[in-house]
């Protein structure tokens, strides 16, 4: 089959950083600059749980929104296990105190000054290094609105398995090349109409974008990378202390 593609874009659509210090941490929401900080986030308490079980919880869950690209950034404090026998809230044990999770818009990719500002705010603060625990690479394909070609795409995709992609039936359209749930997967492809997605959850865009998405399919190709399951070897932000 011949495909009519008026054009390709490639991004990094998320970013995970992980710290690499588990010692107790009081953050200062204060110290991002750059950013709108839109408060705290809800924390579910643990529940008990049946005896000897264990409960990951996090003290604090932080929001922020760029003031110029509007992409958002999700800030964990204090990822911790607790006892899931008991009624007692003290930590165990920390994993690491600090996690930053990156969140593009559609008009604004993320950058690495973005990225990179915000990791070196917390560096100068707390003097932590952090990991790069996960990445999203997304490539979108652009074609006319008489050619949607997601189900042609998605059967033309290899991605180390012999068997068809799994449809996700939560989100029609939506299909895994890998395991959703398996924590095993380095790597995870997913393929879906990037165009519906955005029109159905009436996420922000420009009235450009707007515009341009009304005369447009867009099929999108997303590569999730857990760097974290490979054992950060892939890891560039480690050594680097400010």
């Amino acid at each position: 089959m011949k495909f009519n593609i008026k054009k390709v874009n490639v991004s990094i659509d998320h970013i995970t950083l992980t710290s690499d210090d588990t010692s107790p941490i009081d953050f200062d929401p204060e110290v991002i600059k750059g950013y709108q900080h839109l408060g705290p986030r809800n924390t579910k308490k643990p529940k008990k749980q049946n005896k000897k079980k264990q409960k990951e919880t996090y003290k604090s869950f932080l929001e922020y929104r760029h003031d110029r690209t509007w992409n958002k950034i999700l800030v964990y404090t204090d990822r911790s296990k607790i006892d899931s026998d008991t009624e007692d809230t003290d930590y165990n044990f920390f994993l690491p105190n600090i996690t930053i999770k990156y969140i593009s818009s559609w008009d604004n990719p993320l950058s690495y000054g973005e990225v990179i500002s915000v990791r070196n705010d917390i560096v100068k603060e707390y003097n932590i290094a952090f990991n790069l625990a996960e990445f999203h690479v997304a490539i979108d394909l652009y074609s006319d609105l008489k050619h949607n070609y997601l189900k042609y795409l998605k059967g033309l995709t290899k991605s180390g398995r012999v068997y068809d992609p799994d449809e996700n039936p939560k989100y029609p359209g939506t299909y895994y090349f890998q395991s959703n749930e398996n924590p095993k997967y380095p790597l995870r492809l997913i393929m879906y109409d990037k165009k519906k997605e955005i029109l159905d959850k009436k996420k922000r865009i420009s009235d450009e974008s707007q515009k341009e998405l009304l005369n447009v399919n867009v099929t999108r190709t997303e590569a999730k990378v857990y760097n974290t399951v490979m054992g950060n070897r892939a890891n560039c932000l480690h050594q680097q202390r400010y």
